[in-house]
């Protein structure tokens, strides 16, 4: 199992208390009484005086107003940010005390804001995609159903001070008849314009389907024949970056759909060649992505390989070795000069620069011991086309956290020594009770998308009447089928 170092570490910078003449009762304690009861307890105080009647604080870090909460009512009755403020603020108000207080610039801490109930026993989710705009998101579960949720309006206002999680609760689910293999929304979705709310959906022995975004209505199919006129079910879609191409992965295959021609209309590039070849994408595409400007896509597939093609002939441009199995996650950053891949039963999520492919620029280790898709994604922290963090789930139930500011130019100093940097998190905690398989980072709010669950077998025993749950139950095996939001901030 990893180990991660994810303590709230703190440095110092300035904070004013400021000193309130009560004329009477006056009760005298020591700001190292205040501080002392953060959870932590990594803090060091430094004062210019002893004692202090009453704290009130005109700059309030969540730890110092996490301690004023903590200390006993006999000593501060009535502690809150308005009146803190409001002293503040007081022209005979005096500074008696400095404390240098401020947050390692890269740690992080969370808050669960929001969350769905716990689905049904032998049911888990498989994933889960915010929106282009951001006022909703899309599920995946193993009863073949997509779940449209839409995003508390509070949180879209900024408010994350709500002392309990919302509610999630789903609008409308479609349902496909076998198991979906990959979902997506079209890139240009907007919430204000309704004939561009849409996604796509790929499922066994099915064709690729659209969906209606606001009432779940199917919009249009797309076929793909094979030689001897059967459907073939593709296995991962996606659209290109203007939503006018959608590609999808099939075994040793990619087809190519124009959006505003569904049916069996579509251009076909085998992943293999004619005569016996090693360089070849030999088994079924498990993920597919396309490059930001729509110049490029990548293939990863079940034999290991990270395939880039041309979307004007189908043409590979490069192949390369990835992975100790198979891939089945794809990620390219926002400028296209990187491209992060995930495998199944690999812990590694590996970031390959573009302009070299022969060795991968950074690796991130996780925990990830089944064949489940175990998603990532991207932070960009207001930085244009520079991501600032990878942000990921593990079998483990942890959420984990690397930053980017750093290690990129870091490794790309070194890339000539074809030398992998192994990076280490700088933050991860506990997010579910069961593995984290959907992770997906809102497109402008700080708030994490998490989704939760995994198939479960219960050890065998000597009884014919035992049910499921009660065989998961006595071999101490948590399930645990929920989405939840996350606020994760400096």
């Amino acid at each position: 199992m990893l180990e991660y170092s994810h303590v709230f570490q703190l440095s110092f910078t300035l904070v004013n208390v400021w000193y309130i003449n009560t004329m009477s009762n006056d009760i005298e304690c020591t700001m190292e009484f205040l501080l002392q009861n953060v959870a932590n307890n990594e803090m060091q105080v430094a004062l210019e005086t002893d004692y202090v009647s009453s704290a009130v604080i005109n700059e309030i870090p969540g730890p110092i107003e996490t301690a004023a909460n903590k200390i006993p009512s006999s000593i501060i009755t009535e502690f809150s940010i308005e009146k803190a403020l409001q002293f503040a603020s007081t022209p005979t108000a005096k500074v008696i005390a400095t404390i240098h207080l401020e947050k390692n610039p890269e740690s992080f801490t969370h808050k669960l804001v929001a969350q769905s109930k716990n689905y049904n026993k032998g049911n888990f989710m498989k994933g889960c995609k915010w929106s282009p705009d951001g006022l909703c998101f899309l599920t995946n579960s193993n009863d073949n159903s997509l779940r449209l949720f839409n995003t508390p309006s509070e949180l879209l206002n900024n408010n994350y001070k709500n002392e309990q999680p919302y509610e999630l609760k789903e609008c409308f689910s479609v349902k496909e008849p076998e198991t979906v293999y990959d979902f997506c929304w079209w890139p240009l979705m907007n919430s204000q314009s309704p004939e561009t709310c849409c996604f796509l959906t790929t499922s066994r022995d099915q064709p690729v389907h659209l969906w209606d975004a606001f009432n779940g209505s199917l919009r249009a199919s797309y076929r793909s024949i094979n030689n001897v006129d059967e459907l073939q079910a593709a296995h991962s879609v996606c659209f290109s970056p203007d939503g006018q191409q959608l590609l999808c992965g099939y075994r040793k295959q990619v087809c190519l759909f124009y959006t505003d021609r569904p049916g069996a209309k579509f251009e076909r590039w085998k992943t293999v060649k004619a005569k016996p070849c090693k360089s070849v994408q030999n088994n079924i595409i498990s993920c597919v992505e396309f490059g930001p400007d729509g110049s490029m896509f990548a293939c990863g597939c079940y034999d290991r390989t990270i395939g880039i093609y041309s979307p004007n002939n189908g043409k590979r441009l490069e192949l390369v070795t990835a992975h100790s199995s198979g891939v089945t996650c794809l990620k390219f950053s926002a400028d296209g000069n990187r491209l992060y891949s995930g495998a199944r039963k690999d812990g590694s999520i590996k970031c390959w620069d573009m302009r070299w492919l022969n060795t991968p620029l950074l690796q991130f280790n996780r925990q990830v011991t089944t064949n489940q898709r175990i998603h990532f994604d991207l932070v960009y922290n207001g930085e244009i086309l520079k991501e600032t963090e990878l942000i990921a789930g593990s079998t483990d139930g942890n959420i984990v956290l690397w930053n980017l500011k750093e290690a990129i130019p870091e490794a790309e100093t070194d890339v000539a020594n074809c030398q992998v940097l192994d990076t280490q998190p700088v933050y991860a905690f506990k997010g579910h009770n069961d593995c984290v398989n959907g992770c997906s980072v809102h497109p402008y709010l700080p708030i994490l998308l998490t989704s939760s669950g995994q198939r479960h077998f219960a050890n065998p025993v000597d009884s014919d009447d035992e049910d499921t749950e009660t065989l998961l139950s006595q071999n101490n095996i948590n399930e645990e089928n929920m989405i939840k939001l996350w606020y994760i901030y400096h």
